[in-house]
């Protein structure tokens, strides 16, 4: 993350960068777990279309992780968990759909 959003920035030989580096690294951190959950999630999908939505879903959350500070703290994680969690629910029904 320093490396992309923050290159050349150091919060231990710069404190005053600390709580930027901070903040936009704990939203980063959410998007990466949102990102799993929707391969774990693609993983177990017996449906294809579905799969490629939960795939092009992950990688649109992947992108944004490369984005500077202004976007990243702009996005809504609440909001994106809660599609997550609409895509969850729809495995869920193509799952039991799937096994009886």
């Amino acid at each position: 993350m320093t490396q992309t959003i923050y290159p050349g920035v150091d919060w231990r030989t710069d404190s005053s960068q600390t709580a930027r580096l901070f903040a936009t690294f704990l939203i980063v951190k959410e998007l990466h777990e949102l990102i799993w959950a929707l391969l774990q999630l693609a993983a177990l999908c017996p449906d294809a279309d579905l799969r490629t939505r939960l795939h092009s879903k992950a990688f649109e959350l992947e992108q944004l992780t490369f984005q500077g500070e202004q976007v990243l703290d702009a996005i809504d994680v609440t909001a994106e968990k809660r599609a997550n969690r609409e895509l969850a629910d729809l495995v869920e029904v193509a799952r039991s759909g799937a096994g009886g």
